[in-house]
């Protein structure tokens, strides 16, 4: 019961700020009560980073941050956060909450591609819905070299977040050939150009809006090798998560993992023995949700 009025009091708040941007009203994005209750699993520490000749053009509204990975080794990467208020033309649309903040399933994702590292060596990879920085993609890239790296969003104004970021990590990168675009998932878009390029789609908390199920299966289908794979990290929320591996079973095979890392399950203890943490299992937890094309008759 205390966890389905804490979602109903998120989604309440979650409203006020588009009506507030309707009605031309501001309201700070910064302000990460109104958008998440649950920060982050502490798996990346953060700190303040001063602008310099390559995060200062154009940054009103924004703060950078820098991340580091707080369990081995690997580059300390440049973040630039949305800080200025959120407007109509922000909240309409595709889902602009990925511009806010880093969200638990993008820092789990970055964690768990860090892990297994040189799995991606040599790979062509694309991040699909990443928000306002694709940390994992980033993050990978930052410490492999990869055949080929794409960060991607739906939402331009991420899209274009990304792509400050990623000048920003020019000196961090191993990887040669990297990109960003502004990427909708529609099936009634062939992606010509993208055709067939990935070794691997990775992806975080994607299966909440289910109206997208099907388009984002579309896109999987179209960007993946025939000996590709997807990994997807997210929550369960309210059974979004099981509705998208079904529809998903029709064309791939697909795995499901609730462990899959012994650093977050530590992480997963801690958040739920703290009782004002704000975490809720069903929304914070991400699983391991992994596709890959079923063989084909010979």
């Amino acid at each position: 019961m205390g966890d389905a009025a804490g979602r109903s009091s998120t989604a309440k708040e979650r409203w006020k700020i588009l009506g507030n941007a309707l009605r031309g009203k501001k309201s700070a994005a910064s302000s990460d009560v109104s958008v998440r209750r649950f920060a982050d699993f502490n798996l990346f520490s953060k700190s303040p980073f001063p602008n310099d000749d390559s995060t200062s053009a154009e940054d009103d509204g924004h703060t950078w941050v820098e991340y580091c990975w707080t369990c081995g080794e690997s580059a300390a990467l440049r973040i630039r956060h949305l800080t200025e208020s959120v407007t109509a033309k922000d909240m309409i649309g595709f889902n602009n909450t990925g511009n806010v903040c880093v969200w638990p399933s993008e820092e789990i994702l970055a964690h768990y591609l860090l892990t297994v590292r040189d799995v991606f060596r040599g790979k062509s990879v694309c991040e699909l819905g990443g928000g306002m920085t694709c940390l994992a993609g980033l993050a990978l890239s930052a410490s492999v070299p990869l055949g080929k790296l794409l960060l991607t969003d739906g939402n331009q104004r991420s899209a274009d977040n990304i792509a400050c970021v990623l000048a920003a990590n020019h000196d961090r990168m191993r990887t040669q050939s990297y990109s960003s675009r502004c990427l909708l998932w529609s099936r009634s878009c062939a992606y010509e150009n993208l055709c067939q390029q990935f070794d691997f789609l990775v992806c975080a908390d994607c299966f909440f809006f289910t109206e997208f199920h099907i388009d984002l299966i579309h896109v999987v289908k179209t960007l993946l090798k025939p000996d590709g794979k997807a990994i997807f990290f997210a929550p369960q929320r309210s059974g979004t998560l099981s509705r998208f591996t079904e529809l998903a079973k029709e064309e791939f095979n697909v795995s499901v993992a609730s462990e899959y890392n012994d650093i977050v399950q530590a992480q997963r203890q801690q958040a739920v023995k703290c009782s004002d943490s704000g975490y809720t299992e069903d929304l914070h937890y991400p699983l391991l949700v992994e596709l890959t094309f079923k063989a084909t008759a010979q």
